[in-house]
């Protein structure tokens, strides 16, 4: 077992997701909370097949508005093709939520990189003091020319409405395609994997307007982003999302989440597999 790295005195660490090229190219992240709790600023871990190392993340403020004295930022999702090709994505809180983060790893060091983000139902630049909350959940590599990330819009109009959509890298800019929005509330993506350049799954919840969460999984065919049915077995109504999603080659995809049963006090899990694989 690898020794675990050593946070600086009296802070406190939160690793929220991994991923990576290889057995010797893997990458962990999440956030540390400054001893005085006045900080949460990127962990970014890596683990080169011996031993785990911290590595810095330099644009820590450029990342925040300098207008403000706090800023937390806390990273959600990390994804490589390479050694030299890794992305990371995250969220920025001043103190809430209003933009996202999204950062590239070249071999060398970690540098932030520019994609939009949703104000209401327009594609546009992220702004800091907006009241829009523009999150990103997951992301997915298949080259240096080619990576997703998903996400959601909350607060749409002042309002508790969501609007899903991805990000997706074509070798030089990120753009912003909203998908298929379901239910009332509209739709959050929590997570998204891609099977080839064709082939991308995103799997998530969509809200009813009588409370009911039900799960929601999208497929990209290679030209748009369509719902595919997915069941969600909790009673009624339902209280049911998905996190994460993943192939295992061949085609198949699995989806795990949380499903509510009736007559009990907590959510139980949930796993799903799509029937073509």
């Amino acid at each position: 077992m690898a020794a675990a790295v050593s946070l600086p005195a009296g802070a406190s660490g939160v690793l929220n997701a991994i991923g990576g090229s290889g057995p010797d190219d893997l990458w962990a992240v999440g956030y540390t909370l400054s001893a005085d709790q006045s900080q949460e600023s990127l962990l970014i871990e890596h683990f080169n097949g011996t031993q785990w190392k911290i590595v810095p993340f330099p644009a820590q403020e450029s990342a925040c508005d300098s207008g403000l004295s706090d800023c937390f930022l806390d990273a959600t999702a990390v994804a490589a093709s390479a050694p030299d090709d890794a992305w990371l994505a995250g969220n920025v809180a001043q103190p809430n939520d209003t933009q996202h983060v999204l950062a590239h790893w070249n071999g060398t060091s970690w540098k932030l990189a520019t994609a939009p983000c949703l104000e209401g139902t327009a594609v546009a630049a992220c702004n800091p003091e907006g009241t829009d909350l523009n999150e990103l959940t997951g992301l997915t590599v298949l080259s240096p020319a080619d990576a997703w990330a998903s996400g959601s819009e909350g607060n749409v109009n002042d309002q508790n409405f969501h609007i899903p959509y991805v990000l997706h890298w074509n070798g030089s800019t990120w753009s912003l395609t909203k998908t298929p929005n379901l239910g009332g509330e509209g739709s959050l993506l929590n997570a998204i994997s891609a099977v080839s350049a064709s082939d991308i799954w995103a799997v998530g919840q969509t809200q009813q307007l009588n409370g009911a969460i039900q799960t929601l999984t999208e497929q990209f065919n290679g030209t748009a982003w369509a719902v595919v049915a997915s069941p969600s077995p909790g009673s009624s109504p339902t209280d049911d999302s998905l996190d994460g999603v993943a192939s295992a080659g061949s085609g198949q995809v699995f989806a795990a989440g949380a499903r509510e049963v009736a007559g009990q006090c907590c959510l139980r899990t949930l796993a799903l597999r799509n029937p073509s694989g």
